[in-house]
């Protein structure tokens, strides 16, 4: 099966940018501006390996989108990537369980290796 990533970010400018960052990769990309629209994408495709999350979304935040994935033991295997600016991130990470994190705005080369070794890992 092949994999895809959901980018979570509820910001239209940076949506799109990651989206084109990783369109030309092998794998799909999905798109949520919210955390209700990533849980309803992440009910809807099975193929989704990778979260991109922002911690800071309206409705639902990412802490909780995050939560979720956790908690439901067919999603619990799902690699996330939390994203924000906040100073205490790395700690923020590890109390959530984020596989790994990203300071915003992110380098585009390192978050493209950051996003690409998860997924080997994950398969």
């Amino acid at each position: 099966m092949s994999q895809s990533i959901l980018v979570v970010e509820d910001a239209a400018d940076v949506r799109n940018l990651y989206k084109m960052l990783f369109r030309r990769k092998p794998y799909g990309v999905h798109l949520a501006a919210s955390g209700e629209e990533a849980l309803e994408l992440l009910e809807r495709e099975a193929d989704i390996a990778l979260v991109l999350l922002d911690l800071t979304l309206p409705g639902i935040s990412g802490e909780d989108v995050l939560q979720k994935i956790r908690q439901d033991p067919q999603r619990s295997a799902i690699k996330v990537v939390i994203m924000s600016g906040w100073d205490d991130l790395k700690q923020r990470a590890a109390s959530l369980g984020a596989d790994a994190f990203v300071r915003k705005p992110a380098a585009l080369p390192e978050l493209e290796k950051q996003v690409e070794a998860l997924l080997l890992a994950a398969q």
